[in-house]
């Protein structure tokens, strides 16, 4: 049912100097809470430097229409052009026109056998994209599909990752070209016999599109065993995640009903550790709903303000289709400081996923890595009793040290989660402090 609320406020108060900055938040702990290095074997070229030529680039149109790519413009397609230095295996430029289907694939003459690469079910396939242009708004789903000799065929569907990698138009904190990594295993459970394999490696859309591709591979014992961490993507992630397609999507929020009383909104819950829950009431801005935490924690104890799934959603969130211009927002009001005098006074933020212990999380063994962490700092003398919007772009938040987007960050967000930053004095505690935010949503197009 829904709810008719009135407008809220615009936040007129005094503004305060926070301003934010990013810190890689990932835990590069052997890869159990967070992305590390790639291990990897040997590497088998399917297109790109070192290419065997065992394989054969064809690009597909509308009609069914099949041609041998070159890397000139082809008058036989009627919506896909592949363009580029075809000869010298370089990065090849892909556009789909006419919102129809097309696609790319790669053909052998006769079956190659692909066996080792997957030997101990640890390889990948691996190939490198540049987005420049995908649909955003709803999902129009892209494949990846190998086929082998037995008349076997195995698809994995990575239209978050493509929709995801549109984030590097619109930061300097990612790479431009941005690689895809799929476990081998998704194929070979699908029936794929990799001793004999005929397609290594096709792309399915049904919308236009404009990347660029490159270097695609299979790399062997690359931890495709460990799909969820190291930009590995699983196999099938449709059961688990719900990808948000609205201009904006109400994280939590609190609004006026027509009976001027406050009423909840959004996918998650108003949760707090080693504080009191608070509903301050701004006098400023009446219309404005304020949920925060007044912290209680004992010396050494950290205090969390978070908004954590709903209990009765069944979906992680997937924002992929904010990346490419896409934030955060929130409101913060930083009510007091603690009793004892914190080193710099600094909220964190952080974008999170289950835990190795939740039903949703990869593994027993690992869990999905988080955001970085958004540093809200203060840059006058006292930010105290002081209210300040804050807009996070998604594309720097979810990028690693390296570069690189994270696709398992953001296909899998559970919870946003505040705390003062940690202070190693064990004899520290937070206990007084008192903020809250409000309104805090994920944005697609912001103004």
């Amino acid at each position: 049912m829904k709810t008719n609320f009135k407008r809220a406020a615009v936040l007129t108060s005094v503004v305060m100097a926070l301003s934010g900055c990013l810190e890689d938040g990932f835990n590069y702990n052997d890869g159990k809470d967070g992305p590390g290095p790639v291990p990897g074997g040997e590497v088998t070229q399917i297109y790109g430097e070192g290419s065997d030529g065992s394989f054969i680039m064809q690009a597909v149109d509308k009609d069914g229409s099949v041609v041998d790519v070159d890397g000139q413009e082809s008058s036989a397609l009627s919506n896909i052009q592949v363009t580029g230095d075809y000869q010298s295996q370089a990065a090849l430029n892909v556009a789909v026109t006419q919102d129809a289907k097309a696609g790319i694939q790669f053909i052998a003459s006769s079956p190659v056998d692909y066996s080792k690469a997957n030997a101990d079910k640890t390889g990948l396939l691996i190939f490198d994209v540049h987005m420049k242009d995908f649909p955003t708004g709803k999902v129009t789903p892209v494949t990846v599909t190998l086929k082998s000799d037995n008349g076997s065929e195995g698809k994995v569907d990575i239209t978050s990752s493509l929709n995801a990698y549109l984030g590097v138009k619109n930061s300097d904190e990612v790479k431009s070209t941005q690689s895809v990594r799929i476990p081998l295993q998704c194929f070979a459970e699908q029936g794929v016999d990799f001793s004999k394999v005929t397609q290594s490696f096709s792309m399915d859309m049904s919308a236009n599109a404009n990347f660029d591709i490159s270097n695609v591979r299979v790399q062997a014992e690359a931890g495709g065993d460990k799909p969820g961490i190291n930009l590995v993507i699983e196999c099938d992630n449709s059961s688990k995640s719900e990808v948000l397609t609205t201009a904006e999507s109400v994280v939590y929020a609190r609004q006026k009903n027509e009976q001027g009383e406050f009423v909840e909104s959004g996918w998650t819950y108003h949760q707090t550790s080693n504080g009191a829950k608070t509903y301050p009431e701004d006098s400023e801005n009446p219309d404005i709903g304020w949920a925060g935490v007044e912290s209680t924690a004992d010396p050494g104890k950290q205090t969390y303000l978070s908004f954590i799934l709903n209990k009765e959603d069944k979906y992680l969130k997937d924002v992929s289709q904010y990346l490419e211009h896409g934030v955060l927002e929130f409101n913060i009001w930083i009510e007091s400081y603690s009793e004892m005098a914190h080193p710099n006074d600094h909220i964190i933020m952080k974008i999170d996923t289950p835990t190795k212990n939740e039903p949703e999380s990869p593994s027993p063994d690992y869990r999905y890595p988080a955001s970085k962490l958004y540093t809200i700092y203060c840059k006058v003398d006292n930010c105290e009793g002081k209210k300040q919007k804050m807009s996070v772009p998604l594309a720097d938040i979810f990028s690693t040290a390296d570069g690189d987007i994270d696709i398992n960050v953001l296909k899998h967000i559970k919870k946003v989660v505040f705390f003062p930053e940690k202070v190693d004095e064990k004899s520290y505690t937070p206990k007084g402090l008192k903020f809250s935010v409000s309104d805090v949503k994920f944005v697609m197009n912001p103004q």
